[in-house]
């Protein structure tokens, strides 16, 4: 009986570290998401800027353009 007391009292404490980090990582989320928020509503949703992010992000280009790939990285 007692064994099983201390058994649930670790899983108890296993499953509560769990839930701690858990909520840090929605905490985390969180914040980025705001981020990302503030950042959409600060920047001009001009056809320039989803241009920009298309290339930039998505790695995007128009209909006829040329990508040229630099084996060194950069």
């Amino acid at each position: 009986m007692l064994a099983l007391v201390v058994n649930q009292q670790s899983q108890i404490r296993s499953q509560k570290a769990k839930l701690q980090s858990i909520r840090s990582d929605i905490q985390v989320q969180e914040i980025k998401n705001s981020d990302v928020r503030h950042e959409l509503q600060s920047e001009n949703q001009s056809s320039e800027y989803i241009a920009r992010v298309a290339r930039e992000s998505l790695n995007m280009a128009k209909t006829g353009e040329r990508i040229f790939i630099c084996p060194g990285g950069d």
